[in-house]
């Protein structure tokens, strides 16, 4: 099974965080703002020429930077992946 990470998604997919590959403290900042593994996330937006990507999670909205969504691994909210 390949790994895909949030930046390689166009928006309007529905997917779930698998792991996230970042250095600790940036990877608990992810984990306050309610990006964990298992977290069911909504791409709502991905800007051009490597702009950030707008996620919804839970109630709310949050862009992130394209390397930053580079470091999370996603998958079908089935568990099959890509």
């Amino acid at each position: 099974m390949m790994k895909r990470c949030l930046a390689d998604l166009g928006q309007g997919l529905k997917v779930k965080i698998k792991e996230i590959n970042l250095p600790k403290d940036l990877r608990d900042k992810l984990y306050e703002l309610g990006l964990i593994p298992g977290q069911e996330i909504e791409i709502l937006q991905d800007a051009p020429l490597g702009g950030p990507i707008k996620i919804r999670v839970g109630d709310y909205c949050l862009a992130l930077r394209r390397k930053e969504a580079k470091g999370i691994v996603v998958e079908e909210p089935d568990g099959k992946g890509y």
